[in-house]
């Protein structure tokens, strides 16, 4: 019996009903997903989960103290991983509970009740990168940081506890955090007492349910039956043969938060695309040799970043909010020397010693209108004015300058798929996992249509700078 087989058939024999016309099998979205085996009726509900077979803070706390009663380890194993999680939220208090589910097991105690779902958990394919990865991309230095936050809480645990360290691997724990991050949902429950109908959610694992992709045009929600309080699956409108059953994760249009929520992200929506190599790209386009854009796009308020817009068959991308082509007026310059100039700052009633720390460690510097680190024909840089004060504030002059922008994103389209390959490479042996591919595929796509976009389109994206 497979690991799935034997999830399924502990699911029915913990109270799941499963709809005989749907099944759990490889998804075109990648993974498993829930498939309609035969044509299914809007409203028809195809799968129902007790809400004891579900598993958040409160239902996990009931499991333990069962088992408790058979084995003395369970207090001490548990106590000492929730102890040890620097930042409790529902989330990692449930991962914690599973990480000690984890160590029972393999310290041979009995753990029938959940051992299926637990046998899935350790199975689910990650998004996964070595901590010592070298990456541009934005959203794989996010994994990398993540990823060296929870083996520092795994090493944590067993430098407290030391007897752990043989019970859960750094691999596992890792895997068992993004499992169980990109499987809870927020499950309603109604609060008692209330003569209106008002709930509140709660964080939860609910196995099979968990099987369903997300799709924002879905054609299934997850609610909790009144009067059963069973957490079912519902079709919100007629299912054809051979098509997924899908739910929506989150309304939000955010690919960052889908990432870093449950490490993916869909094909539509909006992408925040940091532009790799910035100071070696901006240089390159404007026929420059090491100036600084980096430190002259925090003081015009240029955001290295570019977000795209993305539907089914187009991107979009928002030079506006980025102000990006700022920077690409001609004759700009750093000014290293701003620091020297207490005299004038001071004119300005501004303080130098936080305009020092703003330029070292924010993203871009607003306390200031005057853009002390940026020259134009040897005059400071005003940064409500600098069209004026550049001579760039016509139409023509702003579609100009949007112009001049397109050759930077082209080369950072580029140079950002280049790189991508390359890390896709270095990761292929040990971490080449479906969830990786998908990821730059998607990625690859919406650079790929940006590409594809006239300079009319770009000019057609942008209404004003200041």
């Amino acid at each position: 019996m497979t690991k799935l087989e034997a999830l399924i058939a502990w699911a029915r024999s913990q109270g799941a009903s499963l709809d005989h016309r749907i099944k759990v099998e490889s998804s075109s979205l990648g993974g498993l997903g829930i498939i309609a085996t035969q044509d299914i009726p809007e409203d028809s509900i195809v799968l129902r989960v007790p809400q004891s077979s579900t598993y958040d803070i409160q239902t996990l706390l009931e499991y333990t103290e069962e088992l408790k009663k058979q084995n003395e380890d369970v207090s001490k194993v548990i106590n000492g991983v929730l102890t040890s999680i620097s930042s409790p939220t529902e989330t990692t208090v449930i991962r914690g509970y599973i990480w000690s589910f984890s160590i029972l097991q393999s310290m041979g105690v009995s753990m029938d009740l959940i051992k299926p779902y637990m046998d899935i958990l350790l199975s689910t394919e990650i998004f996964d990168v070595e901590e010592d990865l070298e990456s541009s991309d934005s959203f794989v230095q996010w994994q990398i940081n993540q990823k060296k936050r929870v083996i520092a809480e795994h090493t944590d645990i067993v430098r407290a506890h030391p007897e752990l360290a043989q019970h859960l691997s750094p691999k596992d724990a890792f895997r068992l955090h993004q499992a169980v991050k990109s499987r809870v949902l927020e499950i309603p429950h109604a609060l008692e007492g209330d003569e209106k109908y008002q709930f509140t959610t709660r964080v939860t694992l609910v196995p099979m349910l968990d099987f369903a992709n997300h799709a924002r045009d879905n054609n299934a929600v997850f609610d909790v039956d009144k009067e059963t309080k069973e957490v079912i699956l519902r079709v919100t409108r007629d299912v054809s043969k051979s098509t997924e059953i899908c739910i929506c994760y989150s309304p939000s249009n955010d690919m960052g938060m889908f990432f870093r929520t449950y490490g993916f992200i869909p094909s539509v929506g909006e992408y925040e695309w940091v532009l790799p190599n910035f100071n070696e790209i901006v240089n390159c386009t404007k026929n420059t040799e090491n100036e600084d854009y980096l430190r002259m796009a925090k003081w015009l308020r240029v955001t290295p970043k570019v977000t795209l817009h993305a539907s089914k068959e187009d991107v979009k991308v928002d030079l506006t909010e980025s102000r990006l082509p700022l920077l690409m007026i001609p004759g700009l310059t750093y000014y290293a020397g701003w620091r020297n100039e207490k005299a004038d700052i001071e004119e300005d009633e501004q303080d130098i010693e936080e305009l020092i720390v703003e330029e070292e460690e924010n993203g871009v510097i607003l306390s200031t209108e005057t853009a002390y680190g940026v020259v134009y024909e040897d005059a400071y840089v005003s940064v409500p004015n600098i069209l004026e004060q550049t001579w760039e504030d016509s139409e023509n002059g702003i579609r100009e300058l949007v112009k001049l922008t397109i050759p930077l994103l082209t080369r950072a389209a580029e140079a950002s798929k280049s790189a991508d390959t390359t890390t896709l490479a270095a990761t292929a042996i040990q971490h080449d996992t479906q969830q990786m591919r998908n990821y730059f595929r998607v990625k690859h796509e919406l650079l790929t249509h940006l590409l594809e976009h006239s300079t009319r389109d770009f000019i057609d994206m942008i209404s004003h700078l200041q």
